[in-house]
């Protein structure tokens, strides 16, 4: 069965889109239509199809989550972060290593977070001096709430 780009659109329409069973009704037939969307106006939709690219996976869905790292949105980028979680690792350390040295703190976060264990040596000393920057931070914050608890 030929996938459209409305089917596509329709499984994103939900403010929470059921992802899995998306990816597994759509499959990779829905990533031409996937990535049109990512270049698209609509920032909200651009970043639901960059997540359910990456949910669908594999080779196939790498071009729509890389397209979706240069996004001039942080948004979109936020979710190819998240995405690039689900690629095959030697495409995920390519997509992150871009993201964890965005100018935009979220999609650092978020790419921190979707590091896999298994990454390359660049892409680990940048997300292990990250890490130690958010647990700082997170510290500074956690005193400074305890202090204002005290007054």
């Amino acid at each position: 069965m030929a996938i459209d780009v409305e089917q596509v659109k329709a499984a994103l329409n939900p403010e929470e889109p059921n992802y899995p069973k998306a990816a597994k009704a759509l499959g990779p037939d829905a990533l031409p239509h996937l990535e049109k969307i990512i270049g698209g106006s609509d920032t909200l939709l651009a970043a639901k199809a960059t997540y359910l690219a990456g949910i669908i996976g594999g080779e196939k869905s790498v071009p729509a989550v890389e397209k979706a790292a240069r996004s001039s949105q942080a948004t979109i980028r936020i979710a190819a972060a998240a995405a690039a979680a689900h690629l095959p690792a030697e495409h995920s350390d390519t997509v992150l290593a871009q993201l964890v040295d965005d100018a935009d703190a979220g999609v650092q976060k978020v790419a921190v977070y979707s590091a896999p264990e298994t990454m390359s040596d660049r892409l680990r000393a940048r997300v292990n001096v990250l890490r130690k920057g958010m647990k700082s931070a997170t510290s500074v914050k956690t005193k400074s709430r305890k202090a204002k608890k005290q007054r």
